[in-house]
């Protein structure tokens, strides 16, 4: 392997193909997304066999000295580590990964490292890959990447006058909970909803459950649905096209 090539490990995204073989592959890694060409990827059984399936992880090799459609680096093989095959068993299982995997492809700096992303993106994809689709697994890895990104919220007290409140709204664009004072149209999510939104934060896996019964998450996941919109809304440029499958199968 030259200086120029180097392999590392890889969630597979998705792509566009190009021409009739080729086919541009969208990978997170630790060293944050990156986009490389695959030569004959579409046809090539020995070197990409069910390697850049979405969801895979993989040990890509990527060559640098080798770039081909402008800029791109040449997706020279491609290893799978972990196919991820149950993930496949439902609509609801794929939406919801295809959403875990676009939402954290179109948050992350392109060649910028980002260790704790791909481990994120890791641990979400794994816990799916053995358990139901849930709207609270929708919520708990939005509020992670919130949380990645560095927009963890304040939920202990108001975020404009330092009050606690038995009555939180919830504003993640501005910063956290707000009294009824200075709610300023934030949605009112109340206190049961903050507790499973910080047992979420705290927890040292990815855990949707939050610590308390699967009712109790539910409901907080609903109640965060509008202030979560908004929140990534203003954060992506257009909405995810992924959003559109998670409606369909209503999560």
């Amino acid at each position: 392997m030259s200086r120029a090539d180097e392999t590392f490990d890889a969630i597979v995204v998705g792509g566009v193909d190009f021409g009739e073989a080729d086919r541009v592959v969208h990978l997170i890694t630790t060293k944050g997304r990156i986009a490389a060409f695959g030569h004959g990827a579409r046809k090539s059984r020995r070197r990409f066999a069910g390697a850049l399936d979405p969801f895979t992880t993989i040990a890509a090799t990527v060559s640098h000295s080798k770039k081909r459609h402008g800029t791109l680096p040449t997706l020279s093989s491609a290893v799978v580590e972990h196919a991820r095959l149950p993930l496949r068993r439902s609509l609801e299982s794929i939406a919801l990964a295809s959403y875990f995997t676009e939402l954290v492809w179109r948050v992350t700096p392109e060649g910028e490292t980002s260790d704790t992303t791909f481990l994120l993106l890791t641990a979400a994809l794994d816990w799916l890959a053995v358990h139901d689709a849930t709207l609270a697994a929708r919520r708990a890895f939005e509020l992670f990447v919130i949380d990645e990104l560095g927009y963890t919220p304040q939920l202990d007290r108001c975020i404009a006058c330092g009050d606690t409140t038995d009555r939180p709204h919830v504003d993640f664009e501005r910063g956290g909970v707000l009294c009824p004072t200075h709610a300023e149209g934030a949605p009112l999510t109340g206190p049961k909803t903050i507790t499973w939104t910080e047992n979420v934060l705290r927890a040292p896996g990815f855990d949707p459950t939050g610590a308390v019964d699967e009712a109790w998450a539910h409901r907080a996941a609903v109640r965060l649905a509008s202030p979560m919109a908004r929140f990534f809304a203003t954060l992506l440029e257009r909405p995810l096209k992924a959003t559109k499958l998670l409606e369909d199968v209503e999560l």
